[in-house]
């Protein structure tokens, strides 16, 4: 699609879905295309002021006092109250404050290598060079030397009912008890020798103030073993996890009492991988519906 061929296109149609960098660094957001080109109803949902611009329509601004899914949920802290209370999952807590939690084969082998296909394409062909631009103003994306990964999202048609991504999803929202459209596009991530992604968060702040709410959850789910290196650590926590394929870590983004403020302990870093290839893929989850409020055209322009 043009979000993952035009860079100029991506910045204006597109989706801001990727992690924003740890605030001692220059700060930047990686900003990735989460989804084909937004439809012409969409497309005339554009706010003509510029304050509006940054939003969308109107009704795209987040509303605080408005009950969504989460709430519904009973929020964070019960939500992995109730995962980790599971015996059918044989959770390994990792931290309670904040939430940090890894469930070790959740995923068959089948189905971590039916994710690649659908994401990546059946070779790959589909994977490109991560990159980042800047979280403010409209600056070019460029590669930096602390994100060398590459990626691809699950934006066509043929990715989002491939019968694979279909069920691992819907299976991943039932554990948290949230409607499928509350999660952004599936993201495909590989590293391969010597490949990093330096300390981030994926808090991205202009979500915050969007109907859709912040990213308050990531699952982050393990496709592949890696020989040697390739950890995903959690340097204020000092928790460092070892890639095994089919398990997964969910953690929470925001502060469990008020989700719209970044919970900055979960700054986490992928270590360089030493032998192999790290194959990984994020599910970031919202409040609020993220499928519809795209459909309307709630996030375009987010910067």
């Amino acid at each position: 699609s043009l979000c993952d061929s035009d860079a100029s296109f991506m910045r204006l149609e597109c989706c801001a879905t990727c992690s924003a960098d740890d605030a001692e660094r220059e700060p930047n957001s990686a900003i990735n295309a989460a989804s084909s080109s937004s439809s012409s109803s969409a497309a005339a949902a554009t706010a003509s002021s510029s304050a509006a611009a940054s939003l969308g329509p109107p009704d795209c601004a987040y509303v605080a006092d408005e009950p969504n899914a989460l709430d519904n949920a009973g929020g964070i802290a019960p939500i992995f109250e109730r995962i980790a209370s599971n015996p059918a999952y044989s959770v390994h807590v990792h931290s309670h404050s904040p939430w940090l939690i890894e469930l070790p084969s959740l995923l068959s082998q089948e189905e971590c290598v039916g994710l690649r296909r659908a994401i990546g394409g059946e070779d790959g062909s589909r994977l490109a060079r991560s990159t980042v631009v800047p979280e403010h103003g409209k600056a070019a994306e460029r590669v930096v030397n602390y994100r060398s990964s590459k990626t691809a999202w699950c934006g066509s048609a043929e990715c989002r009912t491939h019968p694979t991504h279909v069920a691992v999803l819907e299976r991943l929202m039932g554990m948290l008890g949230l409607p499928v459209g509350n999660a952004e596009p599936m993201q495909l991530i590989e590293y391969e020798l010597g490949d990093r992604y330096g300390k981030h968060h994926d808090w991205v702040p202009q979500f915050t103030h969007n109907v859709v709410g912040p990213r308050v959850l990531t699952f982050f789910l393990y496709l592949s073993d890696v020989a040697d290196g390739g950890e995903t650590s959690f340097d204020v926590l000092n928790i460092s996890v070892r890639p095994k394929m089919g398990s997964a870590l969910l953690w929470s983004n925001a502060d469990e009492v008020d989700y719209l403020k970044r919970d900055g302990r979960l700054t986490h870093e992928a270590v360089p991988v030493i032998g192999g290839t790290k194959v990984a893929a994020n599910v970031w989850v919202h409040p609020a519906d993220f499928i519809a409020a795209r459909t309307r055209g709630c996030l375009r322009k987010l910067r």
